[in-house]
């Protein structure tokens, strides 16, 4: 489900509603500080009771919550994945090592390779307590 911000005024408890259980199932929504878990409980209960967003401040916070809570594991390992691509693509670049490891573009920019980049830098981190 994507929600943009036009459409945050006119989301339904039932989205809303929707939307944190699936944060709940894919482990988003423990990735929320305290504060954002009870801002959006607070939203939900406005909501609920019949009531909009007209605050511009508050809905880019819950536009921002929402935006963490879509955010799945898989999701998070390719972004990952591609920052590292980008620096080691823009690293081999700057020492010239294209020009003789050609296949290695080719391999930088493989889907795969980037998944694997990704899973190897998460599970560096989730070592690291990080």
């Amino acid at each position: 489900m994507t929600v943009s911000l036009v459409h945050l005024r006119s989301l339904s408890f039932s989205s809303l509603r929707g939307l944190m259980l699936k944060g709940l199932r894919c482990g988003s929504w423990r990735g929320l500080s305290r504060s954002e878990k009870g801002l959006y409980m607070c939203v939900l209960s406005m909501v609920r009771s019949g009531r909009r967003i007209v605050n511009v401040n508050l809905m880019a916070r819950v536009y921002s919550i929402l935006l963490k809570l879509l955010s799945s594991p898989g999701l998070r390992l390719r972004c990952l994945g591609l920052a590292e691509r980008w620096r080691l693509l823009r690293f081999y670049e700057a020492r010239g090592i294209f020009g003789w490891a050609s296949r290695l573009r080719e391999w930088l920019l493989s889907d795969e390779y980037m998944l694997q980049l990704g899973l190897s830098l998460g599970s560096k981190n989730r070592f690291r307590g990080v």
